[in-house]
């Protein structure tokens, strides 16, 4: 009866009479390596299945972000059954990561060698990605949408620049331009951190191609004044001094190169 019980608690599943009968027994073992294997498969199904329901999920909340930074849904609509750590966040920061000269680079390339750029590009991303506080999102014509969020300004500000530090030591095989907003209060606000992270990728090519840019340094780079001397120049104009206008207006050409 011991054995009988001990042969219970530990998931017995058939038994062998003495002496052994080995065809009986190869039956049995056969079984139980039949049942064994259908027990990994059935994990196995179940891994897939949460696997892609993590996958669909995954996509279905980059979507509603991309939608929202681009102002096609609403806040309200945003703020719904946003995972927790993103409905939390005090602070976020857009970034915008582009492949240089894409339309060049990929101009005449098969489709499947242009996905197996995009896909090495997007395993080293998401690799050096801290995944409790960033999304990376793949727009399209080879970029990149950058989105961190945190509870701090500092952490959120100190995790942008590591990740892109570790991406320039990461990818060596492309040239590309990263470009930040500044920290934004609130999740609901990324739209905005959007469109300024966009105007400074726009300024950045002004300068060159393969820089990482953060907003603050971006005007002094590009040397673009905020505006001209407007009435200087018209004074300038009015005096006749086609000599004065040149330099007037090699003055200005020089400030927007």
């Amino acid at each position: 009866f011991e054995y009988a019980q001990t042969a219970v608690k530990l998931g017995v599943s058939d038994y062998v009479m003495k002496p052994v009968d080995v065809p009986a027994m190869c039956r049995t073992l056969r079984g139980i390596k039949d049942e064994l294997d259908a027990q990994f498969h059935r994990e196995n199904e179940v891994e897939e299945l949460r696997r892609r329901i993590q996958e669909d999920s995954q996509l279905a909340l980059h979507g509603k972000i991309l939608r929202y930074v681009r102002r096609r849904i609403s806040s309200r609509q945003f703020l719904e059954e946003l995972p927790q750590t993103l409905a939390e966040s005090a602070f976020c920061l857009c970034g915008l990561l582009q492949l240089d000269r894409f339309d060049h680079l990929t101009g005449g390339m098969p489709e499947e060698e242009i996905f197996r750029l995009t896909q090495e590009l997007e395993a080293v991303m998401l690799e050096q990605a801290d995944e409790s506080g960033m999304q990376v999102i793949e727009e399209s014509n080879g970029r990149y949408l950058l989105l961190f969020y945190g509870k701090a300004e500092a952490d959120v500000a100190f995790a942008a620049r590591s990740y892109i530090r570790r991406l320039r030591m990461s990818i060596t095989g492309h040239d590309y331009t990263t470009a930040v907003s500044a920290v934004f209060p609130s999740i609901d606000r990324c739209p905005e951190a959007y469109d300024m992270a966009m105007q400074t990728l726009e300024r950045a090519f002004l300068v060159g191609v393969n820089q990482d840019v953060e907003p603050e340094a971006d005007k002094q780079a590009a040397g673009l004044p905020d505006t001209f001397d407007v009435s200087r120049v018209v004074r300038t104009i009015a005096t006749f001094d086609k000599e004065a206008i040149r330099r007037e207006f090699d003055a200005i050409e020089q400030d927007i190169r």
